[in-house]
């Protein structure tokens, strides 16, 4: 039987490019964005897998990731591997202005705690999951040592949420052994956040979608609770 990953923020970018690959390797994907409906072009690719339909969710919001949770269970759907790719960043990405607690207060909650319900909910960390893996996109944004060393403070605000996702994962690693959790950096790529301001991405987000999923595939419990790049490589909290 195919292994199942379940991929979040699914309807565009990195997401988007993580539910093609994942359907060209064989996986079962279950596909979750906000609204199915407004996603034309995953739903085509789904079909054309002959994959599940989208699934409706938002991580901001616990009555939705408890719905997520109902309807893997109702609908017997064993999730082995879980992508936690829903993400966001400041408003005015990648320049921060002073600190604005509502939008802080977003980030964090999509970001960290979104993530870590998202993971509780949909079933990879049972006992009987031995060797699943929970994928976090995280960022190298979110590494306190690269920000000292690289001499900028732009986008505080998302370095500091992503910096605490990485620190969810690491617990949750802690916590459940069985399972492998990794960090991972999928380099900066050309989607609309990596393009905010002007700015022109190194990576197209088919070679980061396929770094992301070979480091999943490969990914062994000695890399549990690592932080590491698209390519394998790892990097620094």
């Amino acid at each position: 039987m195919s292994k199942t990953v379940l991929v979040t923020g699914a309807n565009r970018g990195i997401g988007l490019g993580l539910v093609k690959i994942l359907c060209e390797k064989g996986f079962r994907v279950l596909a979750t964005c906000r609204n199915p409906a407004s996603a034309p072009e995953l739903n085509e690719v789904l079909k054309n897998a002959n994959q599940p339909e989208p699934i409706a969710l938002d991580v901001a919001k616990d009555a939705s990731i408890d719905q997520l949770g109902q309807y893997l269970e109702t609908n017997h759907l064993p999730v082995h591997h879980l992508i936690n790719n829903a993400g966001v960043a400041a408003k005015n990405h990648p320049v921060d202005p002073p600190v604005d607690r509502e939008d802080a207060l977003k980030l964090f909650n999509i970001n960290v705690i979104g993530m870590a319900k998202v993971t509780q909910v949909s079933g990879v960390l049972r006992s009987d999951n031995k060797g699943g893996k929970v994928i976090n996109i995280s960022s190298l944004m979110g590494s306190v040592g690269a920000t000292l060393k690289g001499g900028s403070s732009r986008g505080a605000t998302y370095r500091a949420s992503k910096a605490a996702q990485n620190m969810m994962t690491a617990c949750l690693a802690l916590e459940h052994p069985h399972l492998v959790f990794l960090m991972v950096h999928p380099g900066w790529v050309q989607t609309d956040m990596g393009g905010a301001g002007g700015r022109t991405a190194d990576l197209s987000v088919e070679e980061s979608a396929e770094g992301v999923v070979r480091v999943m595939q490969e990914a062994g419990p000695e890399m549990t609770g690592k932080f590491v790049d698209w390519r394998g490589q790892e990097l620094p909290f």
